[in-house]
């Protein structure tokens, strides 16, 4: 249970984290590539959450052990925990925002233009980011960790009642 425990308090701390980048520090500095830390923050929370939603129906044997890679653990959270706690439409939001960061890393450039970023393939087709694109994902994401943190709350008085 220590283990789930961490991990939803990693994933509400770079929640927090990204949601200050975005609605405090961004809009002080003007600094468009701000919104690449703004989604890799969110990134890591949203992999940290679903770690977390997977740890802990394993902890109950819910689910079989399962390999450590991004696909397959949406494909067990899609059958499993996604239906348990009606969260059917997040796992695109988690490839959404894991596709733009790939994407970025892969690029051979990107670029800011006005208050937008500019990232382009090899093909040179552009993805284009801006700030209200990071605070839609940040909308978005908040319900999947929110819900997180409730089940770790009654989890929590179940334990103090047990006691």
């Amino acid at each position: 249970m220590e283990e789930f425990r961490k991990l939803v308090l990693e994933a509400n701390r770079k929640l927090r984290l990204a949601d200050h980048m975005a609605y405090i520090t961004y809009p002080m500095l003007k600094e468009t590539k701000l919104l690449l830390t703004v989604l890799d923050n969110l990134d890591k929370s949203l992999k940290a959450s679903l770690n977390a939603y997977l740890h802990y129906e394993r902890l109950y044997k819910r689910i079989s052990p399962y390999p450590d890679d991004l696909k397959t653990k949406l494909e067990i959270f899609e059958r499993g925990p996604a239906k348990r706690y009606n969260l059917q439409n997040y796992s695109k939001l988690i490839i959404e925002v894991n596709n733009i960061l790939k994407k970025h890393k892969e690029s051979p450039m990107a670029f800011v233009k006005k208050d937008k970023l500019v990232i382009c393939n090899r093909d040179y087709r552009m993805k284009v980011l801006e700030i209200a694109d990071a605070k839609n994902y940040l909308a978005k994401a908040k319900p999947f960790i929110l819900m997180l943190s409730n089940i770790l709350k009654e989890n929590d008085a179940d334990t103090r009642r047990q006691r």
